[in-house]
């Protein structure tokens, strides 16, 4: 069976293995609300990129080109026999189809890593590439696409370092790390064993990303040494943090359960004694965002009631008071978003679905 052939689960199933259809608990604390939108046409695109593999994370080096992680498509091993499969969504095929392209300003593509592992689960999705990130001139990747559980039995989830030469040193275990640390409250049905590692982002020197199905929250640093920074599980339960943005403190949203309920996911401010503090509620399925000149833009995957639609994908701009205005609507199913060098920003659209010829990247012009 070859991925062109997996269909998702209501169109969709990016989702089903990082949220619970469960009534999952959450565990609120008091904050305030996000207002009412203000409806705003306050920016113009263009398409940037084409024929993706279903884009996920992406950022600009400093070489001023646009670097996006592509999950690949799967492929047909699988580690049946080998060890435990995932009861939910196994068992995974895998093969090396996940990559990260790069882009200059005008378009032109080059591979800058490729034959990444990627996994497929019975619904479609894949896993492989998630997010990269720079250290100076140095190019990192974090991976979600590996481990025996995922159908790669040669390689695991982790941070991983670009070398010179092309080759590849992990830094950090990342699928050991989700053996070995359990969260407090693990997500009852749809528990992950190697990690859905999501982001990847710099700060003062150190690396952070998040286990989105368990709400694990990590710091990385180059050596390798890693710690929980925090545990959002403990007082949040299962409410899948996915966007993570720097304006000199650490901010995190969170995509929330499905079926989706629009409004509910949230905005947190990481502080400096590694704690964090909710900010408001009234964003929805928050899944990526980004700071420029100051302004903090989110990217809501999808904003109907229910399950992701296409084309109900939004940039909404958030004012420190709460209030969401619309910057661009009508996007299917995006899954990431940065900012330019050029002032634009870039969003990974098609990021999930069943389509793996879709994936692209658009340009966003800000009027």
């Amino acid at each position: 069976m070859t991925p062109s052939k997996l269909k998702t689960l209501i169109a969709v199933s990016l989702f089903l293995s990082i949220c619970s259809f469960s009534s999952a608990q959450r565990f609120p604390h008091p904050g305030g609300s996000a207002t009412s939108r203000v409806p705003s046409g306050a920016a113009t695109f263009t398409v940037f990129a084409t024929d993706l593999r279903f884009p996920r994370g992406l950022k600009f080096g400093p070489d001023s080109r646009l670097y996006v992680a592509e999950s690949g498509l799967g492929g047909e091993d699988t580690t049946v026999g080998l060890c435990d499969q995932d009861p939910n969504f196994g068992p995974f095929l895998s093969g090396p189809t996940s990559r990260v392209t790069s882009f200059d300003l005008q378009g032109h593509r080059t591979v800058a890593v490729d034959n990444i592992p990627s996994s497929v689960d019975i619904f479609g999705e894949t896993f492989g590439a998630a997010d990269v990130a720079f250290l100076r001139n140095t190019l990192y990747i974090l991976t979600n696409g590996s481990g025996c559980s995922q159908g790669v039995a040669y390689a695991t989830n982790g941070i991983f370092r670009v070398n010179a030469n092309g080759s590849l040193t992990q830094i950090t275990d990342l699928s050991a790390w989700t053996h070995n640390n359990p969260v407090a409250n693990p997500p009852c049905c749809d528990y992950a064993a190697e990690g859905e590692w999501w982001t990847l982002n710099l700060n003062r020197g150190a690396f952070y990303t998040n286990n989105a199905n368990t709400g694990d929250f990590l710091r990385v640093d180059p050596d390798g040494n890693t710690k929980r920074v925090f545990d959002m599980s403990a007082t949040e339960g299962h409410n899948v943090p996915t966007a993570v943005a720097q304006n000199g403190n650490l901010y995190l949203a969170n995509l929330g359960l499905f079926p989706i309920t629009p409004g509910s996911s949230s905005l947190y401010k990481i502080l400096p004694n590694q704690t964090f503090m909710k900010m408001f509620d009234g964003l929805t399925a928050a899944i990526s965002m980004v700071f420029l000149d100051g302004k903090l833009y989110v990217l809501e995957t999808s904003t109907a009631a229910d399950f992701p639609l296409p084309g109900s994908g939004k940039i909404v701009r958030v004012s420190d008071s709460g209030e969401l205005t619309d910057v661009l609507t009508g996007l299917s199913f995006p899954t990431a978003i940065t900012a330019g060098p050029d002032g634009a920003l870039y969003v990974s659209e098609f990021g999930y679905g069943d389509d793996p010829t879709a994936g692209r990247i658009l340009q966003v012009r800000l009027k």
